[in-house]
């Protein structure tokens, strides 16, 4: 090695390590990791970016007698940067009114369902500072009123991915807090009735119940920017004990959503890398109230640089499933669907898009049996992307 660089090396280490030391309270919050993880690149991008005005798109969609509420993100309304926005449309696609939820500087949601009582509980973040930020539990009215604004956790890297109602009518809340996975617990008016980091994983993504008073919770036990890490399902009752854990093969893809089927059945559904990274695939496992795999399947792309992602999954009465997501989605992909039948064999795949990039995060069955799906566009409409919404 040059005796000059190898000087100057020592030096800048020396000097770093000294800087570090003397300000390690300034810089306790959020943690800082020797690389960061894709999540955290993604949320500062999201947040920080000032030329992303114009972009909108669809995360979540609940399906009710009356139309549809949607979900989404905006940067062209409301306060700050991103926005909450939801969306109320009648059964015909007419949008009746759309509401924006924000905050100082900027709030996302990822995640919502109904509460016992037919209000929207919301799950996402909110920013609190230039790279802190908080959980974000919303309670709003069928009309898009706030019931309830409630900030969980503390200042850092703090995510909310996923909410759930159990059975008792309790709100589960899952997503990472300082790299480590977490879950709060809330009761049926949203009082916080406990909380637990969730050393097991590095976030959770996704919260199902499995009976009256216990949950899957599902995530990565590893994440960095140069491989998956090792998927993981763990196993809880809800006084927040951990009853089991179950790993699968690390490095091999990952999993990122869990449904209920017929039968008191569950699946875990995700992406799975070919051998030598030959491509990538659609990965769904059927799994029994104890974690056991019944089934495996993986579906081949048709070409290697077809490079699915998964986003959001619904299940019919059957057993049979649809999931959404997107193909090759760097420059020009498409909108995705799988439809699969209740023993996992693939019914049809269909794709919709335009000459840019198009991506699907949510699917929902309609009254009609059929299908609503919501996501952003490239390719149609006025802005960068826009929110896009497809009736099938």
């Amino acid at each position: 090695m040059n005796k000059k660089f190898f000087l100057i090396l020592i030096f800048f280490i020396f000097f770093t390590g000294i800087y570090f030391f003397l300000h390690r309270e300034r810089i306790s919050s959020p943690p800082i990791g020797l690389a960061p993880t894709f999540e955290d690149l993604k949320q500062a991008y999201e947040f920080q970016d000032e030329n992303k005005t114009g972009h909108e798109w669809g995360q979540a969609v609940i399906s009710v007698p009356e139309g549809f509420f949607i979900l989404g993100k905006t940067n062209s309304k409301g306060t700050g940067g991103n926005n909450i926005w939801l969306l109320k449309l009648d059964r015909s696609g007419k949008l009746l009114w759309d509401r924006t939820y924000g905050g100082k500087l900027a709030s996302i949601a990822n995640s919502m369902t109904l509460s016992s009582e037919g209000n929207l509980v919301i799950a996402g973040e909110l920013q609190v500072d230039l790279m802190a930020f908080q959980g974000r539990v919303l309670e709003v009215s069928p009309k898009g009123e706030v019931l309830q604004d409630i900030i969980l956790g503390q200042p850092g890297l703090t995510s909310l991915y996923s909410v759930s109602l159990m059975p008792d009518h309790s709100v589960l809340v899952g997503g990472d807090q300082a790299r480590k996975g977490w879950i709060v617990k809330l009761d049926s008016q949203l009082e916080k009735i406990w909380e637990r980091q969730v050393a097991e994983l590095k976030g959770v993504t996704s919260i199902i119940p499995i009976s009256e008073n216990q949950f899957f919770a599902l995530g990565m036990k590893e994440k960095s920017t140069v491989g998956w890490g090792q998927p993981g399902l763990l196993k809880f009752d809800l006084s927040d004990r951990l009853l089991r854990e179950i790993f699968f093969p690390p490095n091999s893809g990952e999993l990122s959503l869990l449904l209920s089927l017929p039968h008191r059945k569950w699946a875990a559904l995700g992406v799975r890398d070919r051998e030598n990274l030959e491509g990538r695939d659609l990965w769904v496992i059927k799994l029994d109230e104890t974690g056991k795999i019944i089934w495996e399947k993986i579906f081949w792309e048709k070409t290697k640089t077809t490079m699915p992602i998964v986003k959001g999954a619904v299940v019919f009465p059957n057993g049979g499933m649809a999931v959404v997501g997107a193909v090759s989605l760097i420059e020009n992909g498409d909108l995705k669907i799988w439809r699969l039948t209740p023993d996992g064999n693939l019914l049809w795949e269909r794709s919709y898009g335009g000459p840019k990039a198009e991506i699907g995060y949510a699917i929902a069955r309609t009254e009609e049996d059929g299908l609503i799906v919501v996501g952003s566009t490239m390719s149609q409409g006025a802005g960068k992307t826009d929110l896009w919404v497809l009736r099938l």
